[in-house]
C-alpha cells in the first residue's frame, strides 16, 4: 500500500511517499501486543450475555460457564460467568493501529527520527494511584460499600502488577527497527513553513468564493 503524508518540522514541511505491507505491518503491532502489553484480570459473575473473545487477540486465558438464568417482562437471559485475561497495547502497538486506521500517528516521528524512545505504559501505578486517591475520598464521605469495591480493586490492580513483572515483557524499543524495516519512506517534496502557510491560505481563500 502507498499513502502521501506531511510532515511539519521545524521551519520546513515535507511530503513524504509511505509504502507498506498492511498484513505484515498488523501482524507486528499483534506481536508488539502480546510480547510487551501488560495483562489486567477480569473476572464478571453476573453478565447477562456469553460473548466468546476467545477470537480476540487482546484477550488470553478466556473462560466462560452458565450459573443461571435472569426473568425479564419479555422472558428470560442466561447468566454467565466470565473469566480473562486482557491486555493493554502500548504505545508502539496503537501507533501501528493508528496508523493503519488512517489517523493521526506519531509513527512518521519515529521513522524519521533515531532519537525517539518509547516509553514504558505505567498503566498500572497511574490506576493503582488514581484508586488511591478515590478511597481517600470515599473515607472522607464515610461512604463504606464503595470504599469496599476499591479496596477489591486496588488489590486485583496490585496482583496483575506483580505478575506482569514475572513475565519479563519486552522493551518496546527492541521493535523500533523491525517496525522501520517494514515501512518504506520517501521524502518527495519540500516548502517552508511561511511558503506552506501561504499555500493553505490561498487555498482557504478559494473555497470560500467557490460556496458564495
Amino acid at each position: 500500500m502507498k499513502k502521501e503524508v506531511l510532515i511539519k518540522n521545524n521551519d520546513k514541511v515535507s511530503k513524504y511517499l509511505i509504502e507498506y505491507d498492511f498484513e505484515k505491518l498488523n501482524k507486528l503491532r499483534k506481536e508488539i501486543c502480546i510480547n510487551c502489553g501488560f495483562r489486567r484480570h477480569i473476572h464478571d459473575k453476573k453478565v447477562y450475555f456469553n460473548y466468546n473473545k476467545k477470537d480476540d487477540f487482546l484477550i488470553e486465558n478466556y473462560k466462560s460457564k452458565n450459573v443461571g438464568t435472569k426473568d425479564y417482562d419479555y422472558g428470560s437471559k442466561d447468566i454467565y460467568e466470565i473469566e480473562y485475561d486482557i491486555i493493554t497495547e502500548p504505545k508502539l502497538s496503537l501507533m501501528i493501529k493508528d496508523f493503519l486506521d488512517n489517523k493521526e500517528s506519531d509513527i512518521f516521528n519515529l521513522l524519521i527520527n533515531d532519537n525517539i524512545i518509547i516509553e514504558e505504559n505505567n498503566i498500572f501505578d497511574d490506576l493503582i494511584m488514581s484508586l488511591k486517591k478515590q478511597s481517600l475520598k470515599y473515607l472522607e464521605e464515610d461512604n463504606i460499600e464503595k470504599l469496599k469495591l476499591i479496596i477489591n480493586d486496588l488489590g486485583n490492580l496490585v496482583n496483575d502488577k506483580i505478575k506482569n513483572e514475572k513475565l519479563n515483557l519486552d522493551n518496546q524499543n527492541n521493535y523500533v527497527l523491525k517496525l522501520k524495516s517494514l515501512i518504506k519512506i520517501n521524502k518527495i517534496d519540500e516548502m517552508s513553513i511561511i511558503e506552506y502557510n501561504k499555500f493553505i491560505n490561498f487555498t482557504d481563500k478559494i473555497k470560500v468564493l467557490e460556496f458564495k
